[in-house]
């Protein structure tokens, strides 16, 4: 008992070792801006290092060492996903509704069912191995293998300041695929050992629509309730409002597991709708408190984990563990989630572009399908699941993880660049002017005609002063209109939440000036917020483009943080920051 003990004491050392190693090492590529590694990359890297020296010690240890899917999910998990709701930036989100819904539910059903039978099929062939009798053991590695975790992708499109809407897209499938991911993978287990005819999959579907329903309700009522307590309660106490925000968000999550819902799913709607009314019924120091505190969680538990995974992908080929490796599993169960991801990203991009007004190109569909990096949540069901080929499974999911983090992890850089889908000149200390993202004003970002502008006198000749920058969505239409109203007028009033003031479309005060340079004219053309009316034109010779130009090769970026505005104008390969206050 008392060596035991020690052990444990023991690897808990160990752990803070590795994760103090990985944030080091995690510095030192930020401060040389060493892109082309990402921290999740670096961090499982050195977990397999980390796991080869391990090889060396006794095989009792190892098994303290080994990955636990209850550790995952109860301690790691559930503050990266409520850290991801409660700091949602929700104009990007909801802007891209539409989109990251098909994507996240239906695409992520549609992947399930593809890899799901293409692999039953392979199984029937005799060319991996699954169950021959029955397609449920493949649809469950179907849905355990179609939860994707981009956070290779992320931080670099974040590094990178690239196109919001990509952002956007990558960010809001992610946090919800887990989810549904997770709701199909029980859904599938509920039909283990039983007969799966065609009159199942109808029942499966049903159970998940139930599932996801009942989860975003539970989700929302926590939230709610949180909300009001902390409205009526009052309690001015930060050390009180922080706890009590971290418990009622960990409940959600309690509840919806115990409730066979999703917890996850939970946990993101009550994060969400906390950060929609919860979070302004704190006190200042509260919010800030909260703010850094939950980031603070998802940096050490996105650290251990990539870290923890890589040390159990090493020291899981030791023959205490009982594994077996199928090359052929691993080889077409890549090739088929690849095939899988491609058949809803390029053909529901095509259907939704016929509706949508800020169109999906087809440089944003190869970055979206090539984002589909496997992590913590395949690998965590994976190792749960317990069905006649769970050794295998374990291995090819594992493999399938390191080989679409690191491979795919490390492409995402080059893959920007050659598809032109990056500004590496922003500052990656600039904040966006709204709601957390940089916005392109120009061809390639917003269109210039939400975008208004208000003019001043000339300082000196050559050039110009821009006295506001104001971002306009446009009237609300349809039901967009109809939760602003009631938002607004019911659940504001009773639940707390920011004021009347749309923070999306607010006018961001910012004065710059355009220096005067060599070059043709460019056309600087806006509306004023009072109206359409009121144009103003402006033609200048300038070594920088416009403000607004209808040039496809000129863009111009604001940000703005604490007041201070700064931005980036590039016409061509010429980029040059100019200093506003």
């Amino acid at each position: 008992m008392g060596d035991d003990h020690e052990l444990v004491g023991v690897n808990a050392l160990m752990g803070v070792l590795w994760i103090c190693l990985a944030l080091f090492i995690g510095h030192i590529l930020k401060k040389n801006k060493w892109d082309f590694l990402p921290e999740s990359c670096a961090s499982m890297l050195l977990g397999c290092v980390i796991g080869g020296f391990l090889l060396l010690t006794s095989e009792s240890e190892s098994r303290y060492i080994m990955f636990s899917p209850e550790l995952f999910f109860y301690v790691l998990l559930p503050p990266i996903i409520f850290e991801a709701g409660f700091t949602l930036k929700k104009a990007g989100f909801f802007r891209n509704i539409a989109p990251i819904l098909a994507f996240a539910f239906i695409g992520t059903f549609l992947s399930t069912v593809l890899t799901g039978y293409i692999l039953y099929g392979f199984a029937k062939a005799g060319s991996v191995p699954l169950d021959t009798d029955s397609p449920v053991e493949a649809l469950m590695f179907g849905s355990l293998i179609s939860a994707t975790d981009p956070v290779a992708t992320l931080a670099i499109l974040g590094k990178r300041k690239s196109d919001p809407q990509l952002y956007s897209l990558i960010f809001g499938e992610s946090m919800l695929n887990d989810a549904i991911a997770i709701t199909l993978y029980h859904t599938f287990k509920s039909f283990l050992g039983k007969p799966f005819q065609g009159a199942a999959m109808g029942k499966a579907v049903g159970v998940f629509t139930g599932v996801s329903l009942g989860s975003i309700v539970l989700g929302t009522v926590i939230a709610l309730i949180s909300a009001y307590m902390f409205k009526r309660a009052n309690l001015h106490n930060s050390s009180y409002e922080f706890v009590l925000t971290l418990c009622f968000a960990y409940a959600s999550y309690c509840l919806a597991e115990i409730s066979h819902l999703s917890g996850i799913m939970a946990l993101f709607i009550c994060g969400v709708t906390m950060g929609h009314y919860t979070h302004y019924n704190l006190s200042e120091d509260s919010q800030v408190t909260c703010k850094n505190a939950f980031h603070g969680f998802t940096v050490l538990a996105e650290t251990f984990l990539y870290v923890y995974l890589g040390v159990t992908a090493i020291i899981s080929f030791r023959p205490v563990f009982h594994y077996t490796w199928s090359l052929s599993f691993i080889i077409l169960g890549l090739l088929t989630i690849l095939v899988a991801r491609a058949a809803h990203i390029f053909p529901f991009s095509f259907l939704l572009n016929l509706v949508m007004k800020r169109k999906i190109n087809i440089r944003t569909q190869i970055m979206l399908w090539a984002s589909g990096l496997r992590g913590a949540v395949a690998f965590a069901l994976a190792m749960n699941m317990e069905s006649r080929h769970h050794s295998e499974i374990v291995t090819t999911t594992m493999s399938i993880v390191v080989i679409t983090t690191l491979v795919l992890g490390l492409l995402t850089g080059p893959l920007l660049a050659k598809l032109r889908l990056e500004d590496a000149n922003v500052s990656e200390h600039q904040q966006p002017l709204v709601e957390g993202h940089d916005y392109l004003v120009g061809s390639q970002g917003l269109d210039p005609e939400s975008t208004h502008l208000e003019t001043g006198e000339h300082a000196m000749p050559g050039s110009s002063e821009v006295r506001r920058i104001v971002v306009d969505k446009g009237p609300r239409t349809g039901i967009h209109a109809l939760w602003h109203r009631f938002d607004e007028r019911v659940m504001k009033p009773l639940f707390g939440g920011s004021g009347n003031e749309d923070e999306f479309s607010r006018p961001v005060g910012v004065h710059l000036v355009l220096r005067e340079g060599a070059g043709s004219g460019n056309n600087v053309a806006g509306r004023s917020p009072r109206g359409a009316s009121s144009v103003v034109e402006h033609k200048q010779s300038l070594h920088e483009a416009a403000v607004v130009s209808m040039d496809d090769d000129v863009n111009a970026r604001f940000s703005i943080e604490d007041g201070h505005a700064d931005m980036v104008m590039t016409s061509g390969s010429s980029a040059e920051p100019l200093h506003t206050t």
